[in-house]
């Protein structure tokens, strides 16, 4: 992993969400310059702050780290939100239909 990746997501982060270095510094309930800090690559974020942060954003950590979500695309959002929340029932009902609209020559998708 890049050593600058921390500091890229979190700016990805609150670009997708419209999101200023303060107002994601004062919903964590830190100084002003908190996240300026962070994003400038002068300090990381503390697993306590991190864990917050995945919060204000509705993700898990792994997806913070997982650079191929983008928060842009709200209704994958909520679809993977969505998905967390299912029992083992559902969630393989979930992916046999994924599975099969998967197999679907291209032109039929587009519908």
């Amino acid at each position: 992993m890049d050593k600058n990746f921390v500091a890229l997501r979190i700016i990805e982060l609150m670009e997708s969400k419209s999101m200023t270095e303060y107002g994601l510094s004062s919903a964590l309930g830190r100084s002003n310059s908190y996240i300026n800090k962070i994003v400038s690559q002068q300090a990381y974020p503390s697993m306590e702050s991190f864990f917050d942060i995945c919060d204000i954003f509705q993700i898990t950590p792994a997806d913070f780290f997982n650079s191929d979500i983008s928060l842009n695309d709200e209704k994958f959002t909520n679809f993977l939100n969505t998905a967390r929340t299912l029992n083992k029932d559902d969630l393989n009902l979930i992916m046999t239909l994924t599975d099969r609209l998967s197999k679907k020559p291209a032109d039929t998708q587009k519908k």
